[in-house]
């Protein structure tokens, strides 16, 4: 990976974690539940945007791939999505012997996330015509 690559990932991912604390801060302040709503939140809209961005490689921003996959996909999206927080939460969820929460979470975070990508990238292909 060269050092103009690691730059583009290291700008994206600085503004995808400023952006995911902004998120976090609005979300949370009316929050009132211990379930991690702006957890699944993030993750489940990190995934609908990897589709467009998957789906607009393909089309439109085919010359631009690795630019996009760089700066948009690794770096920005790395730095927005919170798996590594989802992780921690359900975690937690098991061990305050939320069980009902814990599973809502995993299977809401899963089915949501990959029925996000799915249908992202695949509105964005019939829009470009993939």
């Amino acid at each position: 990976m060269d050092v103009q690559t690691l730059f583009y990932v290291a700008i994206g991912g600085s503004i995808g974690a400023v952006l995911r604390a902004i998120i976090a801060n609005f979300i949370q302040a009316d929050a009132q539940t211990s379930f991690p709503t702006t957890t699944l939140i993030v993750n489940v809209v990190g995934c609908v945007l990897i589709g467009v961005f998957a789906a607009l490689c393909l089309g439109p921003l085919a010359s631009n791939k690795e630019f996009v996959r760089s700066f948009l996909m690794i770096g920005l999206l790395g730095g927005f999505t919170t798996y590594s927080t989802f992780a921690l939460d359900s975690v937690t969820l098991f061990q305050h012997q939320k069980l009902f929460a814990l599973g809502m979470y995993v299977s809401l975070s899963n089915v949501l996330g990959v029925l996000g990508a799915f249908f992202a990238y695949s509105v964005t292909g019939t829009f470009i015509k993939v």
